[in-house]
């Protein structure tokens, strides 16, 4: 993924925080979903502009 940000001129900032909550899910169909949110930010935003998750 990171290839597709160089090519579209795109940098990403992680604000990821630990928190004390746990999440109880399929972890194969939570990652698909966080996978799918992050191609959408590249799909839908003009060039040099930075992600924040």
């Amino acid at each position: 993924m990171e290839y597709i940000f160089k090519i579209n001129q795109l940098t990403i900032q992680k604000e990821i925080k630990a928190a004390d909550e746990s999440i109880i899910a399929d972890e194969d169909a939570l990652i698909e979903a966080i996978e799918n949110i992050i191609s959408n930010s590249i799909k839908y935003s003009d060039k040099n502009k930075t992600i924040i998750i």
